[in-house]
C-alpha cells in the first residue's frame, strides 16, 4: 500500500545549476532576476521534520535553526524548497563575506531567498517549458557584472600544485587576492618585475599570510565582481610601475 505523502520522508534532490555565461540571453522565452548572494540551500519537510541541506546534501539544519523554526509554519505536508541562504547589509543588499560569521553568531539574522519549489505535498513542480534536472544546464544561466580597477600589488603568493595569486590593496587598505592568468611572455616579464621588488616587510595585519612581500612601485588593473567590499572572482589582466 502506497503511503500517503505527509508520511515520506523525503531524500535530498541534487540542485540544478546555471552556466556562467558572459551576456544574458536575449528574447521573449527568458525570464531574469537577481541573483542573491549566499549559500546555496535546499529544504524539506516531511514526516521527520523541517532540513535544510547544504549544495551538497549536508544537514545544516542545527545552523539554520532560526530559519527551520520559521519554516515550519508553511501549510503544506510535504515539500522540497530550492533556494539561497543570506543576509543582508546596511543597504539591504546579500553580503557574502558577512554571511559565515552570521551563520554563528547572529543565525536570527539570516534569511532563505526561495526560487524553486520541487515538491510540494507529492507534487514535483516544473517549468512550462522543460523540467529540472540535477547538474549544470543552458536552461538556466547566471551573468556576473565585472568592472576593472587599479590596485597597488603589495604581495604575491606561489604554491606547488595552485594558481598563482597576487595580493592588493587599495587606498592603504588591503582588498584581497586576484589570480595570475597571463601567457607565457607577459607572465615572465611579470615574475621579473615582481622579483625586482620583493624584500618588503610584511604589511601590518597581514603578518600570518604566507606570501612574499613587495616594495611600493609596482600597479595592476583587476577585474572583479561588481558591488564588493573586497576582492572576489578577481584576475590580473595588467600591471605596470617603476
Amino acid at each position: 500500500m502506497r503511503k500517503p505523502a505527509g508520511r515520506v520522508r523525503l531524500s535530498f534532490i541534487r540542485p540544478m545549476e546555471p552556466e556562467l555565461v558572459e551576456q544574458s540571453p536575449k528574447g521573449e522565452g527568458w525570464s531574469h532576476e537577481v541573483k542573491f548572494d549566499g549559500y546555496r540551500t535546499q529544504v524539506a519537510k516531511d514526516a521527520g521534520g523541517i532540513r535544510f541541506f547544504t549544495k551538497s546534501g549536508i544537514d545544516w539544519t542545527a545552523k539554520y535553526r532560526p530559519l527551520a523554526d520559521e519554516a515550519k509554519s508553511i501549510g503544506a505536508q510535504s515539500f522540497i524548497l530550492d533556494g539561497e541562504v543570506i543576509v543582508t547589509n546596511e543597504a539591504g543588499l546579500s553580503d557574502f563575506h558577512a554571511l559565515r560569521s552570521a551563520i554563528t553568531r547572529r543565525p536570527q539574522d539570516l534569511y532563505l531567498v526561495a526560487f524553486d519549489l520541487l515538491h510540494l505535498n507529492g507534487i514535483v513542480s516544473k517549468r512550462l517549458d522543460g523540467v529540472y534536472r540535477s547538474g549544470s544546464t543552458m536552461n538556466w544561466r547566471k551573468i556576473k557584472c565585472y568592472i576593472d580597477k587599479v590596485m597597488n600589488i603589495i604581495g604575491v603568493k606561489r604554491e606547488t600544485g595552485k594558481p598563482a595569486m597576487v595580493l592588493l590593496a587599495q587606498n592603504g587598505r588591503y582588498m584581497g587576492a586576484a589570480f595570475v592568468t597571463f601567457k607565457a611572455d607577459k607572465r615572465q616579464r611579470f615574475w621579473e618585475r615582481v622579483q625586482a621588488k620583493a624584500g618588503a616587510p610584511p604589511p601590518q595585519g597581514l603578518v600570518k599570510e604566507k606570501a612574499e612581500w613587495l616594495k611600493p612601485g609596482l600597479v595592476g588593473r583587476v577585474k572583479c565582481l561588481k558591488g564588493e567590499k573586497k576582492l572576489r572572482h578577481a584576475s590580473l589582466i595588467d600591471f605596470w610601475g617603476e
